[in-house]
């Protein structure tokens, strides 16, 4: 079988992520599969060969702008593709889809991940030229699949299409369940703070209103826009006794360092106003952490598999998030029990080993 993945804008990142695993642990698991991601050379690769080890990188040439060029790819290639993997409902995965009806043996099947988030819905919803193409587009594919249980449900209720779910998997250290003894009182964050949906500035706001009630500290990773740096530096200013306990890490890419944020904290905050996915979230309980999340991340209810894995909050009431945070810091909670409980389910619901054999499965007419 021979597997291709047609993604023109992967970065480095995306190797870690669905654009790469999904072909790279298929051609692991599977020896009768071989894998490629098809893009444009986007920088640097440094994980292709250290952790994308069976999958190989195909580059595009830029040519006629990424529409022609995927289709010329598609046409150019149609006699080896028996399954073209594409991408989110936009303009690109029609076009793909119709080139690959046109080009592809009848026997090749088209596999269409969605990144499926809650503005996809509102947009299929309105019925115009641009629901009309996304609608086309589910219909051209032969697999469709969603990452959360709740927008899968929402996106087949709405077009009738059959949509599978399958989430998105995440890595895990093979050194065993967090150790709770490197837990220390802090609270996280990871994303491009700043940003609209990630509602840093809020967040700071609500810890800043608990920071009475106990003495944790708030650790912000990633990269920042000036306005939260701006927002921290005046918090410190009018409460001298936080200069300590809200730090702004900067971007950490270096993923074994990423991994000591996440096993020091023992909460993980996420007051989006909205997500797709949301890969930090299963990161970050995979290594113990409590989760604190918005009603507005789907993927927190898919997560949430107990009360000792957090809690959702609803709405955005800067007094009730305060609580929620000054509660949690408080709780009594076992955290070597937590840390090996959330680890066991990470690993037996996020792990692209087992996500990968569901789509195996489904490419063979299971």
């Amino acid at each position: 079988m021979e597997f291709y993945t047609l993604f023109t804008r992967t970065e480095n990142a995306h190797l870690l992520k669905d654009v790469g695993m999904i072909p790279e642990t298929l051609a692991k698991m599977y020896p009768d599969v071989r894998s490629y991601i098809v893009t444009y050379k986007n920088g640097e690769y440094p994980y292709a060969g250290s952790r994308l080890k069976h999958a190989k990188l195909v580059f595009l040439k830029k040519s006629l702008g990424k529409y022609i060029d995927g289709i010329s790819f598609i046409r150019k290639n149609a006699d080896r593709i028996d399954v073209l993997n594409i991408y989110h409902l936009n303009l690109s995965s029609y076009l793909y889809c119709l080139a690959a009806k046109r080009y592809l043996k009848s026997s090749a099947k088209i596999f269409l991940k969605l990144d499926l988030g809650p503005k996809e819905i509102d947009k299929i919803r309105k019925h115009d030229l641009r629901s009309f193409i996304k609608r086309r587009t589910l219909k051209l594919a032969d697999i469709v699949s969603g990452e959360t249980t709740k927008l899968v449900k929402e996106l087949a209720d709405e077009t009738g299409e059959k949509t599978e779910y399958i989430t998105n998997g995440i890595y895990v250290p093979e050194s065993g369940p967090s150790d709770h003894s490197k837990k220390k009182n802090v609270i996280m964050t990871v994303g491009k703070l700043g940003t609209p949906p990630k509602n840093t500035l809020f967040l700071i706001d609500a810890f800043a209103l608990s920071a009475s009630r106990h003495d944790w500290q708030l650790r912000l990773v990633g990269t920042c826009t000036e306005e939260v740096k701006k927002k921290a530096e005046e918090t410190v200013r009018m409460h001298p006794g936080l200069k300590d306990r809200i730090i702004l890490t900067g971007e950490i890419t270096d993923r074994e360092k990423l991994a000591e944020e996440y096993e020091k904290a023992k909460v993980f905050v996420l007051p989006s106003k909205w997500e797709s996915f949301g890969f930090v979230l299963p990161e970050a309980l995979s290594f113990g952490d409590y989760l604190l999340v918005s009603d507005n991340v789907p993927l927190a209810h898919d997560l949430l598999y107990s009360e000792n894995a957090g809690m959702i909050v609803r709405g955005f009431d800067i007094e009730n998030w305060a609580e929620k945070i000054a509660g949690v810091t408080g709780a009594d909670i076992d955290w070597q029990k937590k840390c090996e409980d959330d680890r066991a389910f990470i690993m037996e619901r996020f792990n692209w080993d087992v996500i990968v054999q569901r789509i195996y499965e489904l490419i063979n007419g299971g």
